[in-house]
Order: structure tokens, then C-alpha cells, then sequence
């Protein structure tokens, strides 16, 4: 009899926070976030938001600004240790504006596992920072943000997003 994973698919996760912020359904997206969740939008000029309210709070004010609005996986890779690095395109229109935007950026996720066994997302971040982080997962660099320590029993996304152009 086949063994069970003992940790899931963390490229599945990130397809299915996809799945809940194309569906604009915040409650769902914030769920796999860690209450002291980190999204990092300062490469991109955009701030950086620390704790999930103020990360949700950004998710509604740049979602809701948009009258279309739809992210879509380019590829996504578990580069190990909980780290994931993906290239993500979104494709929005404005609300009132015919004209549609379309960014293409890469991202890096660090997952934490949570006592109850489910990961959330602890750390985001977009842009240049994303290849050191994911460097970090694969064994190689440092450290990008935040401090490295232990494993954890605890996972769940802290977002620390770095944003910035693919």
C-alpha cells in the first residue's frame, strides 16, 4: 500500500490561492496566510504590508480597483525547504477603462507548516529577492528577508512579497 505524502503539494497550494483570488473571495485567499503573513510590494513601489489585515487590505484595494481581473500560473516550482518560486501573469482591466494591463512577475512563497498539519503562507515576495529565496530553498545563498532558523511545526504563508518585472 502506497504511503501517504506526509506534506502537501506546495505547488498545489499555490494554484488553488490562485483559484480563490481569481474568484475575488478574500476570506478563502486570507486562509492560507499566516496572521503575521508579510507581502512585500516595495521593489514595485506599492509598500510593504506586515500581518494579514493590512495583506488582505491591500488584496481589496488592488483587486477591487479592477472591473477584470485574473491571475494565471506561468510555472510554478517547489524549490525545497517550503520555499516555492513561481512566474505569474495577471491580466486586469480598470474599472471604467477599456484598456487592459498585463504584468508578468516572478514571486517566491515560504510555507510553514501548521500544528494541524496544513501549510499557510508566512512569506511572499516579487522581484529581484525571489532568486536568493529561492536559492535558499535549493541549499544554495542566504538568506533573503526575514531570519532562517529551524524547522517549525508551524506552517502557514508570511508573506513577504518582493515584486518586481519578470
Amino acid at each position: 500500500m502506497p504511503e501517504e505524502p506526509t506534506s502537501p503539494d506546495l505547488v498545489d497550494l499555490t494554484r488553488r490561492t490562485l483559484e480563490v483570488a481569481n474568484r475575488r473571495d478574500f476570506d478563502a485567499t486570507m486562509s492560507f496566510y499566516s496572521l503575521d503573513a508579510v507581502w512585500d510590494m516595495s521593489p514595485m513601489g506599492l509598500g510593504r504590508y506586515e500581518g494579514a489585515a493590512a495583506v488582505r487590505g491591500f488584496f481589496e484595494d488592488w483587486i477591487g480597483a479592477y472591473e477584470e481581473w485574473e491571475m494565471e500560473p506561468e510555472e510554478i516550482l517547489d524549490v525545497g525547504s517550503g520555499v516555492t518560486l513561481a512566474v505569474f501573469i495577471q491580466n486586469a482591466r480598470l474599472a471604467g477603462s477599456g484598456g487592459y494591463v498585463r504584468l508578468r512577475y516572478a514571486a517566491t512563497a515560504v510555507w510553514k507548516r501548521q500544528n494541524r498539519g496544513d501549510h499557510e503562507l508566512h512569506r511572499y515576495r516579487r522581484g529581484p529577492c525571489c532568486r536568493r529565496t529561492a536559492r535558499r530553498g535549493t541549499g544554495v545563498g542566504g538568506v533573503a528577508g526575514g531570519t532562517r532558523g529551524p524547522e517549525t511545526s508551524e506552517r502557514r504563508p508570511q508573506s513577504v512579497a518582493t515584486a518586481g518585472a519578470a
